[in-house]
């Protein structure tokens, strides 16, 4: 069967046979256009996580690689450390990231940046002059990266590492923090898409009741949100748990509590990287990720779908 779209997406087939006196139908089937030609469509919705800071003398040919995958883009990790290493450092935006940035805009790739990791030595702003110098760093970089880039604050607020020695933040303080950053970024960039709390152990009671805990303060987190940033990994098949069909639907639903019946589903996070050795050969990785990802787009439940 040829199909000529200029859509990479999923579509649904349904075939009818009429012979002589009979007719038969096949149950509906969904198929997917994933990929065309090396130089193709590109997929709207599907990025790379990558690591640019260790390799950043090939973006060059690292840009042109994702260009010909056809996916929408790349995610990576640049926040205030990236801009000012430690404290007393000079505040300024390193040229070598923004001839990076060029290299991917140049091949037509959006940049999602994760908002993460302050400099050394530097934890949660707790003073005014602390939050200033965090707004400050914040509102740098936001101007000087590319146009169409989105922003995504923090990663993985409930992981001790991710967080820089700051045991499990309390809900109150992670909320005013998402705050405080998406009101600086929209004040730089008006229309930048914002994702928040980029959320993992979806599953567990513990980390549902912080997420709901925030979400209900004072401080409205999700005010100046455009979409819900999650990471729910795991190692068996989608089709099997309830992750898709009861998790997710619950945590979206604290979006829809507040209005924001609108709010895009950001799967930022998503498969097994190199050094995941359990998981077998890199092309069972890569059927893996993709099965998750067409398993998720036709529930409706995935905007952007960024993965290793």
């Amino acid at each position: 069967m040829n199909v000529t779209t200029d859509w990479c997406d999923l579509y649904n087939y349904h075939g009818v046979i009429v012979g002589d006196g009979f007719e038969s139908q096949f149950a509906p089937q969904r198929f997917a256009i994933l990929k065309t030609d090396p130089d193709g469509i590109q997929n709207e919705k599907y990025f790379f996580n990558t690591h640019v800071e260790n390799c950043i003398e090939n973006s060059e040919e690292m840009a042109k690689v994702m260009r010909m995958s056809n996916a929408k883009g790349l995610r990576y990790t640049f926040g205030w450390r990236f801009i000012q290493w430690s404290k007393g450092d000079t505040l300024s935006f390193p040229e070598d990231r923004r001839r990076s940035n060029q290299y991917f805009t140049d091949n037509g790739l959006t940049i999602l940046d994760c908002l993460n990791q302050f400099p050394i030595n530097v934890d949660f702003p707790k003073t005014p002059e602390e939050e200033a110098e965090y707004l400050n760093a914040i509102g740098i970089i936001v101007k000087n990266m590319p146009e169409d880039t989105l922003f995504e604050i923090w990663n993985e607020p409930w992981v001790n590492l991710m967080t820089q020695g700051v045991d499990n933040p309390d809900a109150d303080t992670f909320a005013r923090f998402t705050k405080i950053t998406a009101e600086k970024i929209k004040e730089v960039r008006p229309d930048a898409k914002v994702g928040i709390y980029s959320a993992h152990g979806m599953d567990r009671k513990d980390t549902f009741s912080s997420f709901q805990t925030g979400m209900s303060s004072e401080h409205k987190p999700w005010e100046n949100a455009d979409a819900f940033a999650f990471h729910p990994y795991r190692r068996d098949a989608y089709e099997l748990s309830n992750m898709a069909t009861e998790v997710i639907p619950k945590w979206v639903n604290e979006f829809k509590k507040y209005g924001k019946d609108d709010i895009e589903l950001w799967y930022t996070e998503a498969g097994y990287s190199l050094i995941e050795s359990a998981i077998g050969k890199e092309e069972i990785k890569a059927a893996f990720n993709t099965r998750k990802y067409l398993y998720l787009q036709g529930l409706d439940l995935v905007d952007l779908y960024s993965t290793y």
